[in-house]
């Protein structure tokens, strides 16, 4: 039999393989992390991500073996690069199960963020733009999330049967649209929430610079995870659709772990962001008590004057340090 160089799609294939497995020792190494420090987390949390943590590295194991069947078993016959088998084809049920799992979680942390806004979604007359009126409505948009989400696990499991089904890589551009419809709701997904936390966070921003800039860092973290993921979405979906060499292979191999990073990196962040905002609890309190001073001094030397420096004082406390203390709970509370 006459040995065919392999093409460079296929080499893409192996070097989206390599960093599987280095993505696969991070998310560990993550995971490890967490269960120092999850002693305050509640049992299905714990439970979520050890599913979460057996699941990528059982795509890890079956990709490793697809690998060493196309490279080492295969050696020498091409048929391995025409003929999909079942290892290539498990890879696509965990595309979906995966990037499921890990928008669910994201889509109950906007849940438990847009709790902060009990009074406008309590009275949606009081919204004053569009973004007030989403967040008035922030069931139905939560709703919408977890939707798409689903929209995801139904078009990874569509890709699975209809890889079984024709088996043949030269076929698959046949099942486009059970694979559209996998790659449009989770780069939809990804980018609702990323924006909706956004929207959420610069809320909550007072008039402590202090606060300001952690929130600034939260904002960050959650615009870079969102549109990372939306990225390599929107990639794999075009090299798929409109290149017929399977390139796409390589975002298949890399996203899941993006995905299961992202969950385990916003958790362990929790034990960074709770140290910051101790501190910035006492810069804030200090500031207040200094500025409640100030407006003290000011009250005694305008006595007879309007009453007004205290109605300020009021107001600043409530806003700025209830906003804190909430960020807090939510980011050490689970």
């Amino acid at each position: 039999m006459d040995i065919i160089p392999v093409g460079d799609e296929w080499r893409f294939v192996f070097v989206g393989a390599f960093f599987n497995a280095i993505l696969l020792g991070i998310m560990l190494a993550q995971a490890f992390t967490f269960a120092q420090n999850s002693e305050r987390d509640p049992l299905w949390l714990k439970i979520y991500i050890g599913s979460l943590v057996a699941l990528d590295t059982t795509t890890s194991i079956f990709t490793t073996a697809w690998i060493y069947s196309l490279f080492i078993v295969g050696w020498g016959d091409n048929t391995v690069f025409t003929w999909a088998d079942w290892f290539s084809a498990s890879h696509c049920i965990f595309f979906g199960i995966i990037p499921c799992m890990a928008q669910m979680f994201f889509a109950w942390r906007l849940h438990r963020i847009s709790q902060y806004y009990t009074r406008l979604i309590q009275d949606p007359s009081s919204a004053r733009t569009w973004g007030d009126f989403i967040v008035a409505k922030q069931p139905y948009f939560t709703k919408f999330i977890i939707v798409c989400s689903c929209f995801t696990l139904l078009g990874g499991i569509g890709t699975f049967a209809a890889t079984i089904w024709l088996r043949e890589y030269a076929l698959f551009y046949k099942f486009a649209p059970i694979a559209s419809v996998w790659g449009a709701s989770a780069a939809t997904t990804d980018v609702s929430i990323a924006i909706a936390m956004t929207y959420h966070l610069r809320r909550a921003k007072g008039t402590f610079e202090a606060t300001n800039r952690l929130l600034d860092r939260i904002i960050q973290n959650t615009l870079q995870n969102g549109f990372l993921t939306a990225i390599f979405c929107l990639t794999t979906l075009v090299l798929y659709l409109f290149i017929p060499q399977p390139y796409y292979l390589t975002g298949t191999f890399i996203l899941p772990k993006i995905y299961s990073n992202s969950v385990l990196a916003s958790l362990n962040a929790r034990r960074t962001s709770g140290r910051l905002l101790d501190v910035t609890i006492e810069l804030d309190m200090s500031s207040w008590s200094e500025t409640q001073r100030t407006n003290s001094n000011q009250i005694v030397s305008t006595r007879l004057g309007a009453l007004r420096p205290e109605v300020f004082v009021e107001i600043h406390r409530e806003t700025d340090t209830g906003t804190v203390m909430d960020i807090k709970n939510d980011l050490t509370d689970n």
